[in-house]
């Protein structure tokens, strides 16, 4: 049990990271495309 908790964790943890990893590719397309039009 205190595995699947600790794997849990984890899984979130990695989840957050990628969405703010797209968010900031997204982010850094969007500067990259409005500064060269």
């Amino acid at each position: 049990m205190k595995f699947r908790k600790i794997l849990m964790k984890f899984y979130l943890i990695d989840k957050i990271l990628n969405r703010k990893k797209t968010l900031n590719f997204k982010i850094l397309k969007t500067k990259k495309s409005s500064k060269f039009p």
